[in-house]
């Protein structure tokens, strides 16, 4: 059986070389992984190369930039084999970041209390939380 050969075209190998000069300005390792991650799978089309730049880009939480890049919406395709391509850099905002962080702690501690509430309330099997379907 014949190994399957990858050919790239001129626009990845593009793709390619920006993404390399990224990797040596990367805020952190997992950033790195990232990065190089998904310049190892546009150079071997081997699915298994993304799936890893994809696990090492969720465990990415500290960086305060963020790459989407790559064939990644399939929304378009309902076999869901398709995907349309997107590249997107984006920078947290340090500031509005904080002020999520407080309602989010404000709504969280609200939930306890409800949750709480809820555990003692003597309901049937059949029956769904109050609220349930608002803090889904």
């Amino acid at each position: 059986m014949e190994a399957r050969r990858h050919v790239t075209g001129p626009a990845i190998e593009k793709i390619v070389g920006w993404l390399e000069k990224a990797v040596t300005v990367t805020e952190n390792d997992r950033q790195k992984q990232s990065l190089q991650g998904l310049i190892k799978y546009y150079r071997t089309g081997d699915i298994a190369d993304f799936d890893q730049h994809c696990i090492a880009w969720v465990a990415d939480t500290q960086s305060s930039i963020d790459v989407v890049n790559g064939f990644i919406e399939v929304y378009a395709d309902a076999a869901q084999k398709r995907g349309s391509f997107e590249s997107v850099v984006s920078m947290r905002d340090e500031e509005a970041t904080k002020r999520i962080a407080a309602i989010s702690a404000r709504r969280n501690g609200s939930r306890t209390i409800r949750r709480s509430w809820e555990r003692t309330k003597k309901r049937t099997s059949r029956e769904f939380p109050r609220g349930h379907l608002r803090h889904q």
